[in-house]
């Protein structure tokens, strides 16, 4: 996954959109215009100007208008989106292959947590640092955070567990699964020249393969992370 074309790649969005009214304000006040009594006279009678009301302007002052509210703006949605951590399940405390599934799972799900908050140090900690896939991942992670976009919906989703496999070595397990489709919604506050901006990135359902490794009971590591082919059951 690159960055998306143009800013942003293609692969997840953002929505929500909460509008803040601004207060209309009025003209500055005129001053209150008072009219004498009409002074005795002996021509005939006359009679009295009328006394202009309280809010009327001074002859001659321009009518007070009232300003128009500044145009609305979109302010940064509270809570963007609130994503418990993810805990290691029981199931993963063994050294087979219930527990290499549990584990996978989890990691997937830690891997959800990562895109939702930004964070990239707890997925980083549960996979090896020599896991290309892993550690690109985390750097697209980072690069949208850097650019100010937040997550406001959006998840890595199961849809099937195709089998866990025994890798050659004898050690480690493959599991083979299929991430469903799934679309990452976007937001950021300040981006093109201060302008709002959404952005809604797609997933297409992705066939992998998790390679883990057992290292104590509950506590695994994410090797690598490969393009699986279901109709053959390898890895192209």
């Amino acid at each position: 996954m690159g960055r998306w074309n143009g800013t942003v790649a293609a692969v997840a969005g953002a929505v929500v959109v909460g509008l803040l009214a601004g207060c209309a304000g009025e003209g500055e006040p005129k001053e209150r215009v008072t009219s004498e009594a009409a002074l005795p006279t002996t021509d005939p009678p006359v009679a009295p100007e009328p006394s202009p009301s309280p809010d009327a302007p001074e002859s001659g002052a321009p009518t007070p208008t009232t300003l128009e509210p500044p145009p609305a703006t979109t302010p940064p949605p509270t809570p963007v989106m609130e994503v418990a951590q993810p805990e290691v399940p029981p199931e993963a405390q063994t050294n087979d292959a219930e527990g290499a599934l549990a584990f996978t799972q989890y990691a997937v799900e830690m891997m959800g947590y990562s895109y939702a908050m930004g964070e990239v140090e707890h997925f980083l900690g549960i996979s090896h640092p020599d896991c290309d896939s892993c550690n690109l991942q985390m750097e697209q992670v980072q690069v949208w955070t850097d650019d100010g976009f937040v997550l406001l919906e959006g998840s890595f989703p199961i849809e099937t567990v195709y089998q866990v496999r025994v890798a050659d070595t004898g050690v480690d397990y493959l599991v083979d699964l299929r991430l469903a489709h799934t679309n990452l919604l976007f937001y950021a506050e300040e981006y093109l020249e201060g302008a709002d901006y959404q952005h809604v990135e797609e997933w297409q359902p992705q066939d992998l393969t998790y390679v883990v490794q057992f290292l104590e009971p509950g506590m695994w590591q994410v090797l690598g992370i490969y393009a699986f082919d279901p109709a053959t059951g390898t890895n192209p």
